[in-house]
């Protein structure tokens, strides 16, 4: 009910992002919308997964703590967060990708090259995904943003034979994309557990079909 509506609306061209400039009072109301709400909830509870809940309530102690009697703006929740962090994470750089740019990234693996015998390499690829290029082949790079519409997106994910594990992607066109090594006998990867991350996930067709027989015979 909170996150689908708001992928539904951010994969339009006609999106727009979380954090907006206003220039006039009367622009307020309008800005509040899904896009708003419901992706902002959204990509706090997947900060929340990733950074831990315990971090992430010692970071809003923090930040309401320090402006109760005053006034915030986003930067201020983000420099809490950090500190929350023991500063071993730029929060509000990793944010920033999620709240001054619409749209969110689709995550793409790719079967890689063969490590040994018993690894196989995989890809793990961001794009933006953007509905109408499927229709109208429109431009997944208009408008212009500054983060060139890539994300810092933890990716958490597990195979048939191996547990949960999970690679931070990096928002530069250099790299953008993350390596994973796996057992070479793995025969289905499923990512974005419990669907906690604000992006959608495309697989090789094979993989797909493994999934579709796992959730027939044991789900």
């Amino acid at each position: 009910k909170v996150i689908l509506p708001a992928l539904q609306l951010d994969s339009l061209a006609s999106s727009h992002p979380v954090s907006v400039h206003v220039k006039d009072p009367k622009e307020i109301e309008a800005i509040f919308d899904t896009i708003s709400y419901k992706k902002g909830s959204s990509i706090i509870h997947m900060l929340e997964n990733y950074l831990g809940e315990d971090v992430l309530r010692s970071g809003l102690k923090e930040y309401l703590n320090k402006h109760k009697f005053g006034n915030a703006v986003t930067k201020d929740l983000w420099k809490a967060l950090t500190k929350a962090t023991g500063n071993k994470m730029n929060v509000e750089t990793m944010m920033n990708t999620w709240t001054l740019q619409m749209g969110y990234p689709l995550i793409s693996f790719m079967r890689g090259d063969t490590v040994d015998k018993d690894k196989q390499g995989w890809c793990v690829k961001q794009s933006r995904f953007l509905s109408s290029a499927q229709l109208n082949g429109s431009d997944p790079s208009s408008p212009p943003s500054r983060y060139n519409y890539t994300w810092f997106v933890p990716v958490q994910f597990m195979t048939d034979i191996s547990p949960p594990q999970h690679i931070l992607l990096n928002a530069t066109h250099n790299s953008s994309n993350g390596h994973v090594e796996l057992p070479a006998q793995v025969k289905w990867i499923k990512a974005n557990l419990n669907g906690s991350g604000y992006y959608r996930v495309q697989y090789p067709a094979e993989v797909w079909e493994q999934l579709v027989t796992q959730l027939s015979t044991d789900h």
